[in-house]
């Protein structure tokens, strides 16, 4: 296995970063559908432009989780499975190990990793987390190959998994964020986004007109 090295995990949480903006994008959008005041206003469940656009959250959703939680070593290379096997597994670059000497002698904002161990320690109780997740993962796994890509789908799993499945994923993986990448890069994001503002905007607008 190749050596692991500082810009290899930095390039790794710039990806992740943009993949978690998508998702909170997803989210907070979704969200809004359900707020009281909108929920069961007949002129947005009936209107065509929101119906494809709750389709298209949830279809960004399955595909940008996938991403991060479904192992497939061919087409998924920013999984966490794999990160954490790299972690464990691979040897460390010598700028890799600058870090942790720098970590070791620097006060910064979160408790950095100082040694390899400290690293491999957390990327094992991150598998434990994702293997407590495992049905979740697996209804994900279901939703994307046999709904969301599938040429005769399912739409029982539509209904099979309510989408707090995916926001509790996605709170997961903004703990190992957290947990690995913000303690070996010193680096933290907010994810959050105010795009949900702009679809209330729009069903502002279409009750006004109804």
């Amino acid at each position: 296995m190749n050596k692991i090295t500082f810009q290899e995990l930095e390039d790794w949480f710039d990806n992740v970063t943009n993949i978690m903006t998508d998702l909170n994008v997803c989210i907070s959008n979704y969200e809004v559908y359900f707020k009281e005041e909108y929920k069961d206003n007949q002129s947005i469940i009936e209107n065509d432009f929101f119906t494809y656009h709750l389709y298209q959250i949830r279809f960004i959703t399955v595909v940008q989780l996938s991403k991060l939680f479904i192992e497939n070593k061919k087409t998924h290379k920013l999984n966490y499975f794999t990160l954490c096997n790299k972690l464990i597994n691979s040897n460390y670059a010598s700028c890799l190990k600058k870090q942790l000497e720098i970590n070791s002698e620097s006060n910064f904002s979160n408790p950095p990793f100082k040694t390899k161990n400290e690293i491999i320690e957390e990327a094992r109780s991150i598998q434990k987390l994702l293997d407590d997740n495992e049905s979740l993962i697996r209804n994900l796994h279901d939703l994307r190959d046999k709904y969301y890509a599938h040429t005769d789908p399912n739409p029982g799993l539509i209904r099979a998994q309510p989408y707090q499945e995916m926001v509790q994923l996605y709170k997961l993986s903004e703990f190992i964020i957290k947990q690995l990448f913000n303690k070996i890069l010193d680096k933290s994001v907010n994810f959050n986004t105010n795009y949900s503002g702009q679809i209330e905007n729009l069903f502002n607008v279409v009750m006004q007109d109804d």
